[in-house]
């Protein structure tokens, strides 16, 4: 069976704390027909809005940086082994800037703990979770690029590039050649919304998904597949062994 190449999940991500306070006035609740309806108004403080802002600027850059060896999913940051050396040399270079910015930051902080998780290659549990998320992530570009929105294309493309390193080199090749195509389709959607509204909707109809269903299908194969290991039922040697003596 094809098996996800070694990996670790990063669970932990750069954050601010503190900084600002929200409080909620004038909450309000009614009922219309079988439907249940809350309303209030979010009052928002900032005690530093510069640090804070600033704070905010700097987590962000920081996060790029795990970005060029980590792809950001639902369970967490998912770095290759083959990155691990540079990995490691940006969480130093991430906690000691993190400690210059505290040392002198009054109203908020910025925060680092990530906790790391091996996946082993045979890990099915493992590879379902990812394998629901890019059929997920698949259906959402094809929805994406049939409505001509670009935008949303580009939103979901964010960062996805890295999955393709930790899958089976057939389904990381499909992933792959998916994304370049969503890429590249958005990209000329972006032009003609620019430079000439009045073929957008050409363009839209002549929109090709392809790429991203074979994926998709790819994905879903491989995720029965996966399931299939998962459910069946697995004998211990000592059970095994009993059985044969009957």
């Amino acid at each position: 069976m094809r098996q996800l190449k070694p990996s670790f999940i990063i669970v932990g991500d750069v954050a601010v704390r503190g900084g600002v306070q929200y409080t909620v006035n004038n909450p309000d609740e009614w009922e219309e027909g079988s439907e249940h309806h809350k309303r209030w108004e979010t009052h928002r403080t900032i005690f530093d809005p510069e640090e804070y802002n600033s704070g905010r600027a700097t987590k962000a850059r920081l996060q790029r940086q795990l970005n060029e060896v980590c792809t950001r999913s639902a369970i967490g940051l998912i770095c290759p082994y083959e990155f691990e050396d540079r990995y490691r040399e940006i969480v130093e270079s991430i906690k000691s800037e993190i400690k210059d910015w505290n040392d002198i930051a009054k109203t908020c902080k910025l925060s680092f703990y990530p906790v790391e998780f091996e996946i082993e290659g045979a890990n099915q549990k493992v590879a379902e979770a990812l394998m629901r998320q890019l059929i997920e992530l698949m259906e959402d570009l094809r929805e994406a690029l049939n409505k001509g929105d670009f935008k949303e294309v580009r939103n979901l493309l964010r960062n996805k590039k890295g999955f393709s390193e930790i899958l089976p080199d057939d389904l990381g090749q499909d992933l792959r050649e998916a994304l370049e195509s969503a890429r590249e389709q958005a990209k000329e959607l972006a032009k003609q919304a620019r430079e000439n509204a009045d073929q957008f909707e050409l363009v839209q109809r002549a929109v090709d998904t392809s790429k991203v269903s074979l994926a998709r299908l790819a994905f879903v194969e491989y995720a029965d597949e996966v399931t299939e290991v998962i459910e069946t039922p697995k004998v211990s040697n000592r059970l095994a062994a009993v059985g044969a003596e009957v």
